[in-house]
């Protein structure tokens, strides 16, 4: 009961964008202002052909810089 009443907390929170990242799209997780995910999506033509899930925090630390610059 308490870890479900934490999760709905958190998902209050939460927001997803959709940002280029490394010049592809990508869907970016944030739990209030942390960077929580980021969600890369490989396309060639109209077709997805891949998902690659970024959760390393030192990757996400520099992503977010990036993605924060004015």
């Amino acid at each position: 009961m308490r870890r479900a009443a934490e999760t709905a907390g958190l998902l209050a929170q939460a927001s997803l964008t959709v940002e280029e990242v490394n010049a592809e799209p990508a869907v970016v997780l944030r739990v209030g202002r942390q960077l929580e995910s980021i969600f890369v999506v490989s396309v060639e033509g109209d077709t997805i052909t891949g998902i690659r899930v970024v959760r390393n925090p030192d990757k996400l630390a520099h992503i977010d810089r990036r993605l924060t610059l004015p």
